[in-house]
């Protein structure tokens, strides 16, 4: 009986102590540094961490483009600056335009890239390369800076400065890509923050009065008929065009920031988030938002000096934070299922990526989804991690359960023969 028990027990052990050991979270060390919120951290991977700084990053598709200072020799604050591009398909980096002079601010929309150059008198010219082609200066005004070059389907767009301070006025200029025409259009306002272009639509935010929280003001242009579709009040510069649809940050000094939405079509507006933190570099693909969020900030400085990236999943109505670095995250880029940004983790600005679609857990969901719902997810987790903690053990429990099993049959074997050494001999039959 003994010998039954303690195989009962032993088995019981065996069970417990496997199904612990494969548990999700158990036995892992939860000491990386800024992990105690994110759930993602782990999934991100670097695309670029070359000396020098990388910065100015863009993202289409499979490609990134950014401006490199590696080649820079000139220990000067003003940095020079090359265009280098990475190809996520083939897993390899290489330099788009090496030109003499300062390159930066890139913008790629499938295989044509446009970014600003400046040139020997410090004017900013803005420049074209199909990928696999020759570079060609597309700028029209001579003399003229020109600033913050915009890539579309059908349209490039940037704008170029007349005049000086303080009748300074700001010009737009379109490029059809079919034509390779460029043309400036009669268009006179202030200075353009986060300019946007997207199909026949350009769309940009101008500062107009003195109190920073009330006299933003929204323009959205349409190259098909020249006309501005919509002009109105905004609390804030943060705006991002897509489609049919804009999505803007409505900031209170009091209360946080709203992410909202601009249906370009019926022009009506819907909540999409509250946040009780700052929003910078809002961006956005299909339903996903991602932005630099300044929530992690300790520090004193008006400056956030440790931002760092979120994500919205406006379908799901899931929020997620994607790094938490103490160091800063900012300028993200989202295209299709991938994010990029532009990191300062390891001490100068390098480029780091994560992949919404291939860093799934254990139960082939999207990590950012984890806490979709926890009621739900505790007891279907739970459930799932529950069956998973016995199937990986099993060929282990069996093959100690046929040891103890054979064990147990041999000191059962050796009791009964001593039983019958010890057992007295039989009484002799009487006479």
């Amino acid at each position: 009986m003994r010998g039954k028990k303690t195989l009962i027990v032993g088995l019981c052990l065996i069970l417990v102590v496997s199904g612990i050991a494969s548990a999700p979270g158990l036995g892992k060390s939860t000491s990386d540094e800024g992990d105690e919120k994110s759930i993602v951290e782990k999934g991100i991977s670097p695309i670029c961490v070359d000396n020098g700084s990388q910065d100015d990053v863009d993202l289409y598709d499979n490609r990134v483009v950014w401006a490199d200072s590696r080649n820079d020799e000139d220990d000067s604050f003003s940095q020079s600056k090359d265009i280098y591009t990475y190809d996520f398909e083939t897993e390899s980096e290489r330099p788009l335009s090496t030109l003499s002079h300062n390159e930066y601010s890139p913008q790629i929309y499938e295989d044509t890239v446009i970014w600003l150059c400046s040139n020997a008198s410090y004017e900013d010219q803005v420049m074209k390369k199909n990928l696999g082609g020759p570079t060609e200066n597309i700028s029209i005004i001579p003399g003229k800076s020109e600033s913050d070059p915009q890539i579309g389907e059908k349209y490039a767009a940037w704008y170029f400065i007349k005049g000086s301070y303080p009748d300074t006025e700001y010009k737009l200029v379109l490029y059809r890509r079919s034509t390779g025409k460029a043309e400036v259009k009669n268009l006179s306002f202030g200075f353009p923050y986060d300019f946007e272009i997207s199909d026949n639509r350009i769309a940009w935010v101008t500062f107009e009065g003195e109190d920073i929280s009330e006299s933003w003001r929204l323009h959205i242009y349409n190259a098909s008929t020249g006309e501005f579709d919509k002009q109105m009040a905004l609390s804030s510069s943060e705006i991002c065009l897509e489609d049919n649809s804009l999505t803007y940050v409505d900031s209170s000094p009091t209360e946080g920031d709203t992410i909202k939405e601009l249906n370009l079509v019926t022009w009506e507006e819907r909540k999409l988030i509250d946040l009780d933190s700052p929003v910078n570099d809002l961006h956005r693909a299909d339903d996903i938002l991602v932005w630099a969020d300044e929530r992690n900030d300790e520090g004193d400085s008006i400056f956030a000096n440790n931002t760092d990236i979120y994500i919205y999943d406006i379908d799901d109505q899931i929020e997620a934070q994607i790094t938490s670095n103490k160091e800063k995250q900012e300028k993200p880029v989202i295209s299709q299922d991938r994010i990029i940004w532009v990191d300062e983790r390891n001490g100068n600005k390098d480029i780091y990526s994560y992949d919404l679609d291939s860093d799934v857990n254990s139960n082939g969901v999207v990590d950012y989804k984890e806490g979709e719902d926890e009621s739900s997810s505790d007891s279907e987790g739970n459930a799932n991690s529950f069956i998973s903690w016995w199937i990986i053990p099993i060929p282990i429990i069996i093959a100690i359960s046929v040891i103890l099993l054979i064990v147990w049959k041999k000191r059962s074997s050796n009791k009964n023969e001593q039983k019958e050494k010890r057992s007295p001999p039989p009484p002799p039959p009487p006479n």
